[in-house]
């Protein structure tokens, strides 16, 4: 069974693997496997989630600024971020779950 999505640049149907919507003609972002990244991720976030390492990693580089200025969010942010991971609910910054 194919699988629609909706077009990032007018919300067309279209079908998930489209390069490009036929309707507006943009560009969509492929899904990528990152269930590999994961495990790497969560360390990431333990050890060093109060200098925002996990985000950079992710690719979410003003997060990350964010988090190293803040030290975290004095630890608070670090902790949801953590249990966000833990859950498979963090997105990387092509909006992909960041999953187990």
């Amino acid at each position: 069974m194919s699988q629609l999505v909706f077009c990032r640049g007018c919300g067309t149907e279209i079908h998930e693997s489209a390069l490009a919507c036929p309707k507006c003609g943009a560009q969509q972002s492929q899904k990528t496997d990152t269930n590999s990244n994961w495990i790497v991720a969560v360390l990431l976030c333990f050890f060093l989630g109060f200098i925002g390492a996990h985000r950079f990693y992710t690719g979410r580089i003003g997060l990350g600024i964010a988090q190293l200025l803040t030290l975290g969010g004095l630890g608070l942010w670090t902790l949801i971020d953590f249990i966000l991971l833990l859950c498979g609910k963090l997105k990387d910054s092509e909006g992909n779950y960041i999953k187990n």
